[in-house]
This record gives C-alpha cells, structure tokens and sequence, in this order.
C-alpha cells in the first residue's frame, strides 16, 4: 500500500528564502500563476492567495485548501503564542 504513496508531494520545499511549501500546494500555485519564489514570507503569500480569491467568482476549491494548509501552517508554526 505504501509502494503508490508519494511521500515525496508532502515535503515542504525551500523556496531559497526560507518559505516552505509542499510539492502538491506548488503545483496548485503554478496553475493560478503564483509565483512561490518571490514570497519572502508566509503572511504575503496567504494575503495574495485570500485576494485573489475575493477577486474571483470561480469556486477554486483546490486553491482554497491550499489556502487553508498554508494558514493553518503558518498559525502552528510561525505565529506567536
């Protein structure tokens, strides 16, 4: 069962600035033309993501679960508490 797992989707990359994100939520940015490279950090991502959302009147369902991977991330992991 593990053999058709790919594990590997589920890494979080470097971007080269130290923002992590998985291969899958990558793939799903480049559909809608985020450039994840640019980001110096988490907050401007979600905030262009939560925009660019607003702006639409499509459903884009993958791009909102990638919105709320990235937000959760970003709330257990770089938010103060």
């Amino acid at each position: 069962m593990l053999d058709n797992y790919n594990y590997k989707n589920y890494l979080r990359v470097d971007n080269k600035k130290g923002l992590l994100i998985n291969r899958n939520d990558i793939y799903v940015l480049d559909k809608y033309h985020f450039d994840y490279k640019k980001y110096n950090n988490l907050s401007s991502l979600i905030f262009d993501i939560d925009n660019y959302l607003n702006d639409t009147d499509e459903v884009l369902e993958d791009l909102e679960e990638v919105l709320i991977r990235l937000s959760e991330f970003h709330y257990y992991n770089e938010t103060k508490k």
